[in-house]
This record gives structure tokens, C-alpha cells and sequence, in this order.
């Protein structure tokens, strides 16, 4: 009985995982083609959804606490989904931002460098949050960390699109809205990268029983198998 309960919980959780992985990729491809009906599923069909889906894993997660109290390994992993949970609504949360600066963007012509440097940015992070799939899944540490490594890159191209829209801004080749856009776009697939490293971190949590946090082991008391 408890280990068909861990097997629903598991598959709740990679089904959401992998809805709200396409919402973020929906939301880029709705931008780089410039389609508005695909960023409209995503804002008005796909991002409620994902709360739904959040609302459920919840109690899920809540009742199986309160039924079987379970301890060590058992507890870690379900204290992983409820926190992957929540880390996962806010990657549909981004996604749908995303969708909504991208509506207004394609309605100005394209630029081409910041679409450029917009896809290489969502590229990666996709790459993340599949990767920190694949750890969960394998319970693999190794993995796990390597997807923390990545984060600078993420947030040394946020700071290169922000510097490259404030400037053509400066030159009038991009108005005010399109630079508050482009900003938003960057700033929230930053967040996203965020997200799937903190999945990261959780997966090392459940797995080891360390909490690795900003780039260093904490000590905890909880180092049962």
C-alpha cells in the first residue's frame, strides 16, 4: 500500500513536471514564431490546469503525511514533491508571464539579436529542468549538482539581454514597452533556471539527506538512509 501511494505521488509529479516544462516551451515558441494562439492555450487553458494539478499534489502529499506518518528516507521523499510542487507551479506561473510579454512583442517587428539571445537562454533552461527530471528519476546526486552548475550561465545572459535592450533603447531602435518586455521575458526565464535548481537541490535532499542551499552543504540533523 505505501509504496503504491510513493508510485502515485511519483507519477502525479513527473506528469506535472512535464506539463508545466511545456508550458515554458510553448511560451518561447509562441514568441520566436510569433503565434498567438499558442501563447493564449498557454495563458487561458494550460496555466490553470497547472494549478489544478498543484492543488491535488498538495493534498496528496498532506493526506499520505496524516495516513502513514512515515520517517527517513520515506518522509524526505515526499517532503522533495511537496516542495517540487510548489516549485513547479511557479515555472507555469513564469511561463504564463512570458506568453503575456510575448503578446505584446509580436506586435512590434522583430529583433533579431535579442530573439537570439532569448532562445539560447530558454535552450539551456529547458535543458535544465529536464535534467533535473532525469536526477529525480535515477536519484542521481551527480546530475543533480551539474544542474546547479549551469545557473551562471542563465544569469550572465539575463544580464547581457537586459544591457542589450536598455541600450537599443538608448538608441531609439526599441521603444519603452518593448525594452519593460524584453526585461520581463529575460528576467523571468531567469526565474525559471531558479526553479529547476532549487528541483536540483531538492533531489541531493531526498536522496543524501543534505540540504544543499546557495552552493554549500547546511548541516542537518537528518542524515537517516
Amino acid at each position: 500500500m505505501l509504496e503504491d501511494k510513493i508510485k502515485e505521488l511519483n507519477t502525479e509529479i513527473l506528469e506535472y513536471h512535464a506539463h508545466v516544462s511545456n508550458m515554458f516551451k510553448q511560451s518561447i515558441e509562441g514568441l520566436l514564431t510569433r503565434n498567438p494562439d499558442l501563447l493564449k492555450k498557454v495563458i487561458e487553458k494550460d496555466e490553470p490546469y497547472a494549478n489544478e494539478k498543484e492543488n491535488l499534489i498538495d493534498e496528496l502529499c498532506l493526506d499520505f503525511i496524516a495516513l502513514y506518518s512515515p520517517k527517513a528516507k520515506i518522509l524526505r521523499t515526499v517532503t522533495m514533491i511537496l516542495k517540487m510542487n510548489n516549485d513547479l507551479e511557479r515555472v507555469g506561473d513564469h511561463a504564463t508571464n512570458i506568453a503575456q510579454s510575448a503578446l505584446t512583442l509580436i506586435n512590434y517587428p522583430e529583433i533579431k539579436e535579442l530573439y537570439a539571445l532569448i532562445s539560447i537562454m530558454a535552450s539551456k533552461t529547458l535543458e535544465m529542468l529536464r535534467e533535473s527530471l532525469e536526477a529525480y528519476m535515477k536519484e542521481d546526486i551527480t546530475l543533480a549538482t551539474s544542474v546547479l552548475k549551469k545557473d551562471d550561465d542563465i544569469d550572465r545572459l539575463n544580464q547581457e539581454i537586459v544591457k542589450k535592450s536598455t541600450s537599443l533603447c538608448s538608441q531609439q531602435l526599441i521603444n519603452p514597452e518593448m525594452l519593460i518586455e524584453f526585461t520581463s521575458v529575460s528576467s523571468n526565464i531567469e526565474r525559471v533556471a531558479d526553479h529547476a535548481t532549487n528541483l536540483a537541490e531538492d533531489v541531493i535532499y531526498a536522496v543524501s539527506g543534505k540540504i544543499y542551499r546557495h552552493g554549500h552543504f547546511k548541516d542537518n540533523l537528518d542524515t537517516s538512509p
